[in-house]
């Protein structure tokens, strides 16, 4: 029995085989089911073999089951994919399966596949699907606040002694007296007053009645003369 276990323990020659068989025990509980996989696993092939006692052999893999030959002793094991899927669950359920390097590979599988409703039903003789890359989020620099050295409450107390609280006027004597609003008040006046004279058109001299008119003399007839009202926008006397 000893040589049979080295034998399982080896695996199915195909890489990643043991990982793959540990998974289907983990996944699988089916007996028939663990046992055509194993054959699909190992397939039809060979490997030559050492005993522990230095003879020399050979383990064959066949669609009935697994061979094991000894050249030396001229002796062979035929075990059905049956009794093979028996002798690896023993191994399993013993912790004696997977070599202590390989279990630390299949504890680190399964947090990579964590996330991913842990390690995936394998399938016979292929790899395991790569496990999703998910591309780190890129994290936005929070911007300074402007307004991180103002002291609300500060400003509350201000209003206060200006006669607002709570947003509304409870003194309106406290708010007229105060510098600040005494302040905003005036240059809201000049600001308006401003305004006002850059709207005002300028009047040009000739377009007003003082610089249109003007007197002006007029000869009648020899010897003697008059005056009248000349205008310049017209040219004429009127």
């Amino acid at each position: 029995d000893s040589e049979i276990n080295r034998v399982l323990q080896n695996g199915s020659g195909f890489a990643d085989g043991k990982l793959r068989i540990a998974a289907l025990y983990a996944h699988e509980g089916n007996r028939k089911n663990r046992a055509d996989f194993l054959k699909k696993e190992y397939g039809i092939g060979g490997q030559s073999w050492d005993f522990s006692d230095g003879s020399r052999g050979l383990v064959d893999y066949r669609s009935k089951g697994l061979y094991i030959r000894s050249y030396d002793h001229n002796a062979e094991v035929r075990l059905r994919w049956t009794e093979v899927e028996k002798r690896i669950d023993t191994l399993v359920q013993a912790g004696r399966y997977l070599s202590p390097e390989e279990q630390a590979r299949y504890a680190q599988m399964e947090q990579d596949y964590a996330g991913y409703g842990g390690v995936p039903m394998p399938t016979p003789q292929h790899a395991f699907p790569k496990v999703p890359v998910t591309a780190p989020e890129e994290s936005i620099p929070e911007e300074d606040d402007p307004f991180s050295d103002i002291d609300p409450e500060a400003i509350r107390r201000q209003l206060e002694e200006h006669g607002i609280v709570n947003g509304e006027v409870v003194d309106p004597k406290k708010l007229t007296q105060s510098p600040f609003i005494q302040q905003v008040e005036a240059d809201v006046e000049r600001i308006a007053a401003e305004e006002a004279a850059e709207d005002e058109v300028p009047v040009a001299p000739e377009d007003t009645a003082e610089g249109r008119f003007h007197v002006t003399e007029v000869d009648w007839y020899p010897g003697r003369v008059a005056y009248s009202i000349w205008d310049d926008q017209t040219g004429k006397v009127l």
